[in-house]
């Protein structure tokens, strides 16, 4: 029996719970993936699109083709199981990353390599195919080039709302260390990480000689794994992150154990540590459900049961030039330091009890809805009104 083929993420799910690896990896049961998960893997393949064609093209930029790319998935996603579930009110969301990925991310197409390049290795590490019998790791990297000077360039999207200005991760390392197995002649690879939701590129630099143990480190966490398969004994690990979205979350054996008999006063730190385990497994169900309404909410509308109703409620950003604001205080006679504060609550009460403020303060707000997700008791005020200044 030949090792299990690996990569980054296949990886990181071990390290995260060996049980949630032997079941997504090995069973081949799959965990519903978040909305989050699935407009990243939406955008990621629109990107790809968009860079083929760049490439193809010879051109650094297209922004008219990026918008017919994302529109014409975004039609058509349905037809796709992993995207059918992005309701319609994440559209301005993917739109957003989409134009932000058009505009900062002008590219030279002589210098790159591929996009979304599908690197495969064996134990000895020498390049394979994708699915080669002997594969032994594998790597998808977002985009690769190669300069004139013969650097490589890792650029890695990532479309979550998390910043993480460090690219000397895990995973980049990893990458780099491919990198040189596959671009040999490189004399630096650089891995990019991009965060379109903040236009921002947080670039770091690996030396090929940094990175050369990557293969011995990959190959150390294979032989346990293999180790535990021979065995066929697969811990449960859980954790805030390892459980989300866990196919094996409701026969998870950590899970009975934790959720099982009554819940006391902690005396002992061991029993504070359960109850804080048992916080966990209930709070990942609780975003479970939560997810799972939203989807059934924003397509079929409110859902109302045992006395409460699960609902989208509108959420009021309200927002003022400070001087404009400053202006329009004098005018009526108020000191503008005492309005200045982190929310709008006093300024909200002082325009309801002053009628010369109202209309001024009308033509100079600037509002900016959303909706979130919200379970009220039934009967209560349909709109949620959470104004904020900024």
């Amino acid at each position: 029996m030949g090792r299990l083929a690996l990569s980054h993420s296949a990886l990181e799910l071990f390290e995260s719970c060996p049980l949630r690896f032997k079941t997504e990896r090995i069973d081949k049961i799959k965990g519903e993936p978040s909305l989050p998960m699935a407009l990243g893997s939406f955008v990621h393949e629109i990107t790809d699109q968009y860079f083929k064609h760049l490439v193809k093209t010879g051109q650094r930029s297209d922004f008219a083709m990026a918008e017919s790319i994302a529109q014409t998935a975004w039609v058509n996603r349905r037809q796709n199981a992993d995207w059918a579930m992005l309701p319609e009110s994440l559209y301005e969301d993917m739109l957003g990353l989409v134009y932000a990925i058009r505009e900062e991310c002008v590219i030279d197409p002589r210098q790159v390599v591929s996009s979304e390049q599908s690197i495969a290795f064996n134990e000895h590490w020498k390049p394979v195919k994708w699915l080669a019998k002997d594969v032994f790791f594998r790597a998808k990297i977002d985009r690769l080039e190669l300069t004139q000077d013969l650097v490589a360039i890792v650029w890695d999207l990532k479309t979550g709302r998390k910043i993480d200005k460090d690219a000397n991760t895990p995973q980049m390392r990893r990458y780099a260390f491919v990198v040189t197995k596959l671009l040999p002649e490189a004399v630096k690879i650089v891995a990019q990480l991009y965060y379109p939701r903040k236009r921002a590129l947080f670039p770091t630099d690996f030396e090929p000689g940094a990175v050369a143990g990557m293969g011995e480190e990959i190959t150390r966490a294979s032989d346990e794994i293999e180790a535990m398969r021979a065995k066929n004994e697969w811990p449960a690990t859980p954790s805030f992150l390892a459980c989300q979205n866990c196919p094996a979350f409701a026969t998870c054996p950590a899970k009975v154990r934790a959720t099982n008999g009554k819940i006391v006063q902690p005396e002992r730190q061991d029993e504070a540590e359960r109850l804080v385990e048992r916080l966990v497994f209930l709070n990942q169900e609780r975003d479970t459900i939560t997810d799972a309404l939203k989807h059934y909410v924003d397509v079929n509308g409110p859902v109302e049961a045992a006395g409460m109703l699960a609902d989208y409620s509108v959420q009021h950003k309200l927002s003022w030039d400070t001087e404009e604001l400053c202006r329009v205080l004098r005018e009526v006679g108020l000191e503008p330091l005492r309005f200045l504060k982190g929310d709008s609550k006093l300024l909200a009460r002082e325009v309801r009890k002053n009628e010369a403020l109202h209309g001024r303060i009308d033509a100079i707000t600037r509002d900016r809805p959303s909706t979130r997700f919200i379970l009220r008791q039934a009967g209560d005020d349909g709109e949620d009104e959470d104004n904020e200044k900024q």
